[in-house]
């Protein structure tokens, strides 16, 4: 039985605190209402009051630009839509699987929406988890076939996306490959009105390649587990992944955006903030009022300058008369101005770092990727920096769906099939309209059907972008096949009104002969 310590080990790349910090970045709300987190974020100036320092919490505000650009990469990459094909032909439930990847009692998601979550993810936190589960079974199900199995629904796959914090720790062997992962799950259970929520539920499910195991544990909140208290095994069971069944999505460190812009973004919320309060303060000055000394200067023989018995604090306002000597001075005090400007063109220095910083990303991706592969003249075309890091995005959300698909076979036992990812691949700034020219110039140049079936899709994605499902495309292709033949591809390069050698122009009108074979054949 393991104990508690051994169940909380954190992995040595758990960084709860960094990604609680991109959490609130990316939560605009959440920046002005933890103030826990809101204190790690824009910790206490030296020397700062604990008055000073309390309203400028109060007062804080954030500009959402770390969302802005994570959130415009997500949809950027969402632009070019994913479909799974299988070679042969795959059981129909992984149609129904792209349309809803949750269990039966949970909200529909999509794979297409499930993908956009993985990415949003993995580029806040570098890394996102989905678990690969099914229905369970319960005592007594006994099946004869997979027909009854699927009829019942026990062999319905479905996902589960895990957050990185609730992931503790976990390892691989050589090849890189997981050989366990261990989850938390905790709750804060209130059995009945009466009762409170004043207790912990800790349950950690760990993952092997053929099996997994759960522990439990419930205390009170104020009184932790000791290290070596144990755990006991609530359940546990086997499972036919072939493989640990939890799957990272994870980025290199050159891609992973928030992580490069997080201290950017900090040190613009600390500045930013810095230069309101610092505004705000200089619109309220006070009045500061310089008394001379008895006596001096006006000289010893002068009444008003040795009126001593004039009141040090006097009230100010509208119908009220105040006492001053000749040589007293009375003027409004504020922080000095003068920082303020050097302050704002400063941060927009650090606004547009952030972009660039985003932008540099491309230079971290290997350019030699399959999916970069483009022509001379595609290249030249969308070199720019974004293009790169999406086109590296969208070849790993591929190459990630693949691995998913192989598991889930594997779990359900199906047949084994080659999987292959279409989409997600381009991303160039070639416009629609300069994709049709040079659809046009390329009709002169012969070319097999095949190639023609595959640059006419490629137009046809180009041209209705998200307003088509993946459905929808499928079946574009399928028309593109069945349309596009050799004799086909002949007659659109000839010039018109001429028909390609043997065959028969379908807008002239038959011989004498054809006109009888029809209506012999009519009749």
């Amino acid at each position: 039985m393991p104990t508690y310590k051994q169940l909380t080990r954190r992995n040595p790349e758990y960084r709860a605190d960094t990604w609680a910090k991109i959490r609130a970045l990316y939560d605009v709300v959440a920046i002005v209402e933890k103030r826990d987190i809101l204190k790690k974020l824009m910790p206490r100036g030296y020397g700062e009051t604990d008055d000073n320092y309390n309203e400028r919490l109060e007062r804080a505000f954030y500009i959402p630009y770390l969302p802005g650009i994570i959130d415009w990469i997500v949809s950027a990459l969402m632009t070019s839509a994913v479909a799974m094909k299988s070679q042969p032909q795959a059981d129909r439930f992984y149609d129904e699987f792209a349309e809803n990847t949750a269990s039966d009692d949970a909200e529909k998601v999509p794979l297409q929406e499930y993908v956009r979550n993985l990415v949003l993810t993995a580029l806040l936190l570098r890394r996102a988890w989905t678990l690969v589960d099914f229905p369970e079974r319960l005592p007594g199900m006994e099946f004869k076939s997979r027909a009854d199995e699927d009829s019942a629904g026990v062999r319905r796959a479905y996902l589960c996306s895990v957050d990185p914090e609730n992931v503790l720790d976990w390892e691989r062997d050589r090849k890189g490959q997981l050989t366990w992962v261990c989850i938390l799950s905790e709750t804060q259970p209130r059995e009945t009105i009466e009762s409170s929520r004043d207790e912990i539920r800790q349950e950690f499910t760990v993952y092997t390649q053929d099996k997994w195991t759960r522990y439990a544990i419930q205390f009170k909140a104020d009184k932790q587990p000791k290290p070596d208290d144990p755990v006991p095994e609530i359940a546990s069971g086997a499972h036919s992944f072939g493989c640990v069944p939890v799957i990272p999505f994870e980025l290199p460190r050159g891609l992973w955006a928030a992580g490069k812009i997080m201290s950017i973004a900090i040190a613009h919320l600390n500045q930013r903030n810095a230069l309101s309060w610092g505004q705000l303060r200089s619109l309220f000055q006070f009045l500061l009022w310089k008394m001379q000394p008895a006596g001096n200067a006006a000289g010893a023989d002068d009444p008003v300058a040795e009126d001593t018995s004039r009141p040090v604090s006097q009230t100010f306002g509208p119908g009220r008369v105040i006492q001053a000597a000749e040589n007293d001075t009375v003027e409004y005090v504020g922080p000095d101005a003068g920082p303020f400007e050097f302050a704002l063109q400063d941060l927009n220095a650090l606004r547009d770092e952030m972009h660039r910083v985003v932008s540099a990303m491309a230079q971290s991706v290997d350019n030699s990727g399959a999916a970069l592969k483009r022509s001379a003249e595609s290249k030249q075309i969308d070199q720019n920096a974004m293009t790169v890091v999406l086109e590296h995005l969208g070849d790993r959300v591929r190459k990630f769906l693949i691995r998913l698909f192989q598991i889930i076979a594997t779990g359900r036992g199906d047949s084994p099939v080659e999987w292959t990812a279409e989409g997600m691949d381009d991303y160039g700034d070639i416009s629609a309209s300069a994709f049709v020219d040079e659809a046009v110039a390329l009709e002169g140049i012969e070319m097999p059907p095949e190639f023609w079936i595959i640059y006419k899709f490629a137009l046809a994605r180009k041209l209705v972008g998200n307003f088509a499902t993946p459905d929808e495309l499928k079946k574009i292709r399928a028309q593109l096949e069945s349309m596009t033949t050799a004799e086909s591809v002949m007659r659109e390069r000839l010039p018109k009104n001429q028909t390609p050698p043997g065959a028969t122009d379908p807008e002239s009108p038959d011989d004498g002969e054809g006109a009888a074979g029809g209506q012999s054949n009519a009749g």
